[in-house]
């Protein structure tokens, strides 16, 4: 055994080493307060100096919470006792970034390298601290130390979102809030005491099963409890459309199909969990949480294990009818502007049955298969595929032997590949605004193989209160969205989804029946124009679409596949990237179809000037024929454009452009729209289709032609 060279003062324990009793000295208790020895050595007047490890490559993470978004400069001076000043928190660094409308966070994490912590990993804290600007900060603890390859992007594969709804915005017209409240309660107490009398055998009593059968007796004579039980089943259906991994271009904010895995979202789960929060006074300070703390942490099992099926306190700033909030729990694996807003919108317009549950089905497309469907995904699981025990003789065995593809196979899956010719449907769902919503849980793996932070989920609860009470007084959530839902942009959205979906079945209905179309002769000033058109259809003359633009159009419909379709260009284009380079002097070049359609160049742009005399002319024109697009915002050559002008022309019925959900009737009549930043695309049409679309990209402000 070693000689003991050094003895502590306060309790006698002999040390082999300083180094030793330093560690021993240090050394904090669960709760995050100081070991004895260490309160001891303090009054004694010995400072200790922690030394910072700076050859460590580990990582930690800070558990927090916060009930307003905070900028990284505000969190590096509030928690410059814990981290160096000179490592600066981003965004990067946290599990709840910014590019997402989060009015809170009862938990919330950042990643900090070990060598820039001030102190020591595993502590718990338990601080609340206020920002200048009036918000505050909890500050839970510090977690064990994680590998130096820990990513927040990778591990963090969950959030669970709290959203408070008015009970009222839910609600049928036939329905009052405080009978459903009161229902709640009721049935909620009836499901307690037949737990009780389950798990307690001595009170399976005469008298209890009594009174529990005159309780199940008075629920179902209640009129109302069929009612509520109706709404609830109903409300359950709904939430219920939206869990699984879907294509969200629909949900989420500038979304559109076709693009892969770029939407694809899972929501784990949607539900309802069965509270009803009633208004609330703020009574609880930021010091109820301090003096708390360490109280909650040693009731932890007490408090999870607690029934809430109703939250109730006491406030006169709101009228019996608005005080009551269902709360709706959402489960996604990446959050996305907008996706949160546009589902709970879309759920309060099924429940008012202003749209029905056909329009979520509509609305969310299949994602695109997975390759591999064993490749591990945060998004539709949280653990890690079985790694593969083979050896290498064993994997040379079982690797597929390859073979040479035929074209026909070749030209077989490139046919399946390509989109079909029933474009997914593009629906602008109601967004309604929601205040009161907040991350309440995060999941992540491989951390010591659990969460870190579960010794303060007690104290996660009283901050997912304190929230709940701050941002109902803070706000007049229930009258703004009773005022949304009242407003013509509520009523006339569901409209519109409705026509919506209405005319994109008709238009696919269209491509099944036999249509005689119209033989008139096109206005004057459009002749010359079309007479030019057809001919260059007719002689198989027409360019072959660019690469680019054949992305955003059916590829079913192009010539090159087989179809009719094609586009091109016409006037001037931006020159981009290393065609820039190698001409500095010049911005712009001319399109190869000028000198092939000199005659055509001249009258579209004069065609331009006599539709629409206001416009300062255009630089370039995008030439179309039977051409269906494809939801999409121009980019390429038209980004940075300006305001474009289309018009359609030849016999052909359907064919509307659709510009952010609402359609316009194009033949022989000009539409001006933002293609730039407004998404469109084309209906399905029969018959003969040319279209013309001018527009002036970034760079050729200066180019004209008429």
């Amino acid at each position: 055994m070693a000689t003991a060279t050094a003895t502590c003062t306060s309790c006698g324990l002999p040390f082999p080493s300083k180094t030793k009793l330093f560690l021993h000295l240090k050394t904090k208790q669960p709760d995050g307060t100081l070991s004895q020895c260490n309160i001891q050595a303090h009054s004694n007047g010995l400072k200790l100096i922690d030394h910072v490890n700076t050859q460590s490559n580990e990582r930690v993470l800070l558990f927090v919470a916060w009930n307003q978004r905070n900028t990284s400069t505000d969190l590096n001076n509030l928690l410059a006792d814990y981290v160096n000043p000179a490592f600066v928190l981003s965004d990067a660094h946290k599990a709840v970034t910014s590019d997402v409308d989060i009015t809170a966070a009862a938990i919330d994490c950042y990643v900090v390298p070990r060598k820039h912590l001030k102190v020591e990993p595993s502590t718990a804290i338990n601080q609340q601290l206020q920002l200048p600007n009036g918000s505050h900060l909890h500050l839970y603890g510090v977690s064990p130390p994680v590998a130096h390859h820990f990513t927040l992007r990778n591990r963090c594969y969950r959030r669970e979102v709290m959203v408070l709804v008015p009970l009222t915005s839910l609600l049928p017209s036939d329905m009052v809030p405080m009978a459903v409240y009161n229902n709640m309660k009721e049935r909620q107490m009836f499901r307690d005491f037949k737990q009780f009398i389950h798990r307690e055998p001595n009170q399976n009593t005469k008298e209890n099963l009594y009174k529990l059968k005159q309780q199940e007796e008075k629920l179902a004579s209640s009129s109302s409890n069929t009612k509520c039980i109706q709404f609830f089943q109903k409300l359950k259906r709904t939430c219920k459309l939206f869990v699984g991994r879907h294509d969200f271009c629909s949900f989420i904010d500038g979304g559109l199909p076709n693009k892969g895995t770029q939407y694809v979202r899972e929501v784990l789960s949607y539900q309802n969990t069965g509270e009803v929060v009633t208004s609330t006074a703020a009574t609880n300070t930021a010091n109820t949480v301090n003096d708390t703390a360490n109280t909650t942490i040693a009731n932890t099992t007490t408090a999870n294990t607690t029934t809430a099926a109703t939250t109730t306190t006491t406030t006169t700033s709101l009228t019996p009818a608005s005080k009551y909030f269902l709360k709706l729990k959402i489960s996604v694996g990446k959050r996305s502007s907008g996706l949160i807003e546009r589902i709970v919108g879309t759920t309060i317009a099924i429940m008012r049955d202003d749209l029905s549950m056909d329009v979520v089905h509509s609305a969310l497309h299949e994602p695109p298969k997975q390759s591999n469907p064993a490749t591990f995904s945060h998004e539709s699981s949280g653990n890690k595929a079985p790694s593969n025990e083979l050896t290498g003789k064993e994997r040379k065995k079982k690797r597929p032997k390859h073979t040479k593809r035929s074209k026909k196979s070749i030209e077989a899956t490139k046919t399946h590949q390509s989109p079909t010719n029933k474009p997914p449907l593009l629906v602008n769902l109601p967004k309604i605004p929601l205040p009161i919503q907040y991350i309440s849980k995060l999941y992540m793996d491989h951390i010591n193989g659990s969460n870190a932070y579960s010794v303060y989920d007690s104290i996660i609860c009283i901050q997912s209160r304190n929230i709940e009470e701050k941002l109902i007084v803070d706000t007049n959530y229930a009258a703004a969205t009773q005022q949304y839902l009242n407003s013509d942009t509520y009523r006339l959205g569901c409209e519109h989804v409705k026509l919506q979906i209405a005319n994109a079945a008709a238009a696919k209905h269209l491509q099944f029946v036999n249509v005689q179309l119209s033989v008139s002769p096109p206005p004057t000033s459009y002749t010359k124009v079309l007479t030019l058109l057809r001919e260059i259809d007719r002689n198989g003359t027409w360019p072959r679409t660019s690469t680019n633009r054949s992305k955003v159009i059916e590829s079913d419909a192009l010539t090159e596949n087989g179809g009719e379709g094609g586009s091109f260009s016409m006037g001037s284009l931006c020159l981009m990237g290393e065609q820039q380079q190698q001409q500095q002097q010049q911005q712009h070049q001319a399109c190869n179809a000028n000198a092939l359609f000199p005659e055509l160049l001249n009258e579209v742009f004069r065609l331009e000037k006599l539709l629409c005399p206001h416009r300062s002319g255009s630089s370039t024109v995008a030439v179309n024929k039977h051409a269906t697009f494809l939801p999409h915002v121009d980019s390429g050559a038209g980004a940075g454009q300006g305001i474009s002008l289309i018009v359609g022309m030849g016999n052909y019925i359907g064919g509307q452009i659709v510009v952010e959900g609402q359609e316009h009737n194009i033949s022989y009549s000009p539409l001006e729209f933002d293609g730039f930043q407004e998404r469109h695309w084309t209906n399905p049409f029969k018959g003969e289709r040319f279209s013309l679309v001018w527009f002036t990209p970034r760079g050729c402000e200066n180019v004209k032609y008429a």
